[in-house]
């Protein structure tokens, strides 16, 4: 068997859709594509896919992973990922598909690009997500107050753009809608985009 990553974009409309109906989505892209995709064993086989790092609802994204596995020794890439663009929904777009170099715990922090509609300054902004981020957040054990800051790598501020590097390994993961919520009433609305995944090293996950 073949293992193959798959990197893709979700951008547009496309975004209000969970996580799970895009699971599901790209299982049946990947049936519909005509290729000797692996399937799980047992009474109920599907697709064997696992997401690199889920996206929360809401959210965009020009670099996601995704892996599963072929009934082959090798393959064409360009042709894998030709064939499953072809029967994608609008909205998701595979990038490109490639052998995995690193494991999937290996995936250690993403950027985040985020467009916000407030009449703060690029100053205020900074200045308010600079040091302890405490919000009231829920937890498996209910609501408690939690320092979201120590999950942030690095913020910068350009023209009301946060660009943002927070954790993202699966035992240590920030989703950064907790930064804007932590931005109170004057932000109106805002674009969340992740822009990359990366390992401890900060070097591109691949």
């Amino acid at each position: 068997m073949l293992p193959v990553r798959m990197f893709f974009s979700k951008k547009g409309s496309i975004r209000y859709i969970s996580h799970l109906d895009i699971s599901r989505a790209i299982s049946r892209a990947l049936v519909r594509s005509g290729l000797d995709i692996v399937y799980t064993e047992g009474y109920n086989p599907h697709v064997r896919l696992v997401f690199v790092q889920p996206l929360s609802i809401f959210q965009e994204s020009v670099y996601e992973a995704a892996d599963f596995r072929l009934y082959r020794d090798e393959a064409d890439f360009d042709e894998v990922t030709r064939a499953i663009n072809a029967v994608l929904p609008e909205g998701l777009e595979v990038l490109f598909t490639a052998s995995p170099v690193m494991d999937i715990s290996d995936c250690a922090y993403a950027t985040y690009s985020i467009s916000l509609d407030t009449d703060m300054s690029d100053d205020e902004i900074r200045d308010e997500l600079s040091g302890e981020m405490v919000i009231n957040k829920k937890t498996k054990s209910g609501y408690k107050d939690v320092d979201i800051s120590e999950f942030v790598k690095s913020v910068s501020v350009k023209d009301k753009v946060v660009e943002m590097t927070v954790c993202a390994a699966s035992n240590r993961c920030l989703n950064p809608a907790l930064a804007v919520q932590y931005l109170g009433d004057r932000v109106r609305s805002s674009l969340i985009t992740r822009t990359g995944l990366y390992n401890e090293k900060m070097e591109k996950f691949v």
